[in-house]
């Protein structure tokens, strides 16, 4: 490794950076010797070896903990792990392969935790930053299903039912729990693209839950604890009303959702939600509604306010009772163990128990009509699904907890000892379910876990688990948002100097698509470097570019086909994240300029692959590729190609039109992507006005050089 690379390495080699000395032997040896290492230091009262971690690498060195200890699994599973693999270490033959007496396919959580421990204490020298990091955060999400299925199993009825599965101490675990309402969360680490300074800080105001008043935060005597409070109001706002409310010096505007002036008596009443909090950031009671520079101020820190906060809590204020949604999630949670662990766990009972209920509404939407037993068609979803300052505040606590209308927590079931359910573990289920449900157990779901799928896929919450800056730009395009769309969203993507500079009139000038400012977009293209044009096309959007004009004829317009948001459809540009580590941009997209309609400006290009003869493309070779384009049996749809000439591809897509691939990113174990762009106007020679038609990307063949630059002069549609 290289530079700090170390700090969001694998765990074993950060352990042996940190003691400056490499670890005994090699392979099985090494690694068990550096995990046995580990675990000591973290019993270690005074170590100063977690300090040097990485808030990822500090979550996932918890999940191996809770894994080895068996806390949510049968410990005799570990027991006998732990003694295979100490063998294995220890044997004479240094054997490198896995052993086979692990029985990793005896559960999914487990053999995924144990791909962890792998990349975490065993690949040195092959596992690089992004494929590590993309490991622990998939053992993140199938941990947390684990947590909240174990839960449901050990309390769901405890007083009656006996457990389907024999623990050693899981039930204990779950009863001596001390604080079931901070449960952890399924995602790794909340935004780690952002500067961890930039997400740790505190608000001007809060709000004091006992003394019924807004607080300055600098004239307390100590750094306070407080529960952040996402809920949305915007676009039911009462216009020119607001309430003059005791203990705020501005007027609380009005909306039709709830009583603002009933705030701070109902906030005291429940206050036993919000421990071991005292005091709330809840925007109408901590932002100044008047327009000024503080309250831009405190817009612009939302990252910082959020990510500084104890607690995080989601308040759905239209959401009377759980019973709805704890149905469909305990469904949900049982579904998963008897997919993901079929000789562990028997809860073939407790889901026929579970269709047997009473049919309870999720309330998640305003109405929803069960086409059948597997699909449905939900009407207007609850407000907090939908709206563009809450979609913010999911990515920069996505591991927020509910509360209901009454401030009531969702917990997944009734037992007092209940774990709190957060958003993102909601999120993991879900997506447990649609990649592994058979459709047996997909014809045998009950209505209210249907509606919980439903509401995820049709908001594109699920998309929340990509993990990527611009899964969050994509996705704010499509949200509910009464002005401001900027605003709203770019806390979470660590543009917001341009709201710094600029007044409240002229942020809503020069907008592309009638979306964002171009000011705004220039900020996110510089922040996020050439990630800025790596979405993929979900549908073909180089077709947006011809427009009918009131008279018939054909113009052509500007259409974003490089940008990662598209202004016609959702669903047309998809963000992947690629598992290659040490990606290195392109040094000529650093010459790509944004001009004020959204036209991608190049001067220069790192053209791989063209159909022109005199292609200048930096590649002799013949570059195979696995290729996103047009369908050849629907030229509006997308169609994968794998493993693909791309030069041929390229010739027989459009045959006569002239084309060429763009590298964008590589490394140097020979993986890169790119883009494909086709000439918009046939008479344009040499082309100049171009279009995205595709995508493609290369494997990892062995060393790799860096393709050439070469001036072009081309604008990007």
């Amino acid at each position: 490794m290289s530079g700090d690379s170390w700090q969001k390495g694998p765990l074993g080699g950060t352990l042996e950076h940190h003691r400056e000395r490499h670890a005994e032997g090699t392979g099985w040896e090494r690694g068990m010797s550096n995990w046995d290492a580990v675990r000591k230091e973290m019993r270690v009262e005074d170590s100063t070896f977690p300090s040097t971690l990485s808030i990822s690498q500090l979550n996932s060195l918890h999940l191996l903990l809770e894994w080895w200890e068996g806390e949510w699994q049968d410990r005799s599973i570990m027991i006998r792990t732990e003694e295979v693999l100490e063998r294995h270490a220890n044997s004479d033959e240094r054997d490198e392969r896995i052993p086979q007496a692990l029985d990793l396919g005896i559960s999914a959580y487990h053999e995924r935790l144990f791909n962890l421990l792998l990349y975490e204490f065993y690949f040195y020298g092959q596992s690089t930053a992004a494929p590590i990091q993309l490991r622990r955060h998939q053992a993140s999400l199938i941990a947390a299903c684990q947590r909240l299925a174990n839960s449901v199993l050990m309390l769901r009825d405890l007083s009656t039912s006996t457990p389907a599965i024999i623990h050693n101490h899981t039930t204990d675990k779950v009863l001596d729990a001390e604080d079931v309402s901070q449960p952890k969360g399924a995602i790794i680490e909340a935004c780690p693209w952002l500067p961890e300074d930039s997400k740790r800080g505190l608000p001007y105001f809060l709000w004091d839950i006992n003394e019924q008043k807004t607080v300055r935060v600098d004239e307390l005597e100590n750094r306070p604890a407080y529960t952040v409070v996402s809920h949305t109001w915007g676009r039911w706002r009462i216009q020119d009303e607001g309430a003059n409310i005791p203990g705020v010096s501005w007027k609380v505007p009005r909306n039709t959702k709830f009583n603002v002036e009933n705030l701070p008596n109902f906030m005291k009443t429940r206050q036993s939600e919000f421990l071991p909090t005292t005091y709330l950031w809840f925007d109408l009671l901590c932002i100044p509604q008047d327009g000024s520079e503080l309250a831009d101020i405190e817009i612009a820190r939302q990252a910082a306010i959020f990510g500084g906060a104890t607690r995080a809590t989601i308040w759905l204020n239209d959401i009377d009772d759980w019973s709805g949604i704890q149905l469909g999630l305990q469904w949900l949670a049982l579904q998963y163990l008897q997919v993901s662990a079929p000789t562990l766990y028997d809860v073939e009972a407790t889901l026929k128990e579970l269709q047997e209920s009473p049919d309870f509404s999720t309330e998640l939407f305003e109405s929803f009509e069960h086409a059948s037993s597997t699909t449905g068609t939900g009407q207007k979803p609850s407000g907090w699904f939908t709206s563009l300052w809450t979609l913010q505040e999911s990515f920069l606590r996505p591991e927020m907890i509910f509360c209901n209308r009454q401030w009531e927590i969702l917990r997944i079931c009734n037992h007092p000892k209940a774990p709190a359910v957060t958003l993102d573990s909601i999120l993991a289920l879900v997506d447990f379910e649609k990649r592994n449900a058979s459709i047996e157990n997909m014809e045998d779901t009950i209505p209210t876990a249907n509606e919980i799928t439903a509401l995820i896929h049709h908001t594109r919450f699920d998309s929340l688990l990509e993990y990527s800056p611009l899964t969050a730009l994509n996705m704010a395009s499509r949200r509910q948002c009464s002005e401001g769309r900027a605003e709203g969203i770019m806390s979470v993507l660590g543009a917001t100097s341009w709201f710094k500079q600029t007044s409240r009139s002229e942020r809503e000038s020069n907008l592309v698509f009638a979306q964002y400012p171009i000011d705004f977009l220039r900020e996110i293209r510089n922040v996020l470097g050439t990630n800025f044009f790596t979405s993929y096309y979900g549908n073909c959007c180089f077709w947006d570019i011809f427009k009918l004009n009131e008279t018939g004829e054909v113009d052509v317009i500007v259409a974003g086909t490089l940008l990662p948001f598209d202004n016609l459809r959702d669903g047309s540009k998809v963000i992947t994240q690629m598992s290659a580590a040490n990606v290195i941009d392109h040094p000529s997209t650093f010459t790509w300029q944004l001009d004020d309609e959204g036209i991608v400006v190049m001067p220069e290009a790192a053209v791989v692959a063209s159909t022109e003869e005199d292609d200048g493309s930096s590649s002799g070779n013949s570059i195979v590729a696995t290729i996103t384009g047009p369908s050849a049996e629907d030229q509006t749809q997308m169609d994968i190609a794998p493993q693909t000439d791309m030069k041929q591809w390229m010739q027989s897509c459009f045959s006569g039109v002239p084309k060429f691939a763009l590298c964008l990113q590589y490394n140097l174990k020979g993986w890169s992507r790119g883009v494909i762009l086709m000439r918009v106007f046939d008479d344009e020679d040499p082309p100049k006005t171009l279009a995205k038609i595709g995508d493609y990307y290369t494997e990892a063949t062995g060393d790799y050089v860096e393709p050439l630059s070469r001036k072009v002069d081309w604008e990007v549609l």
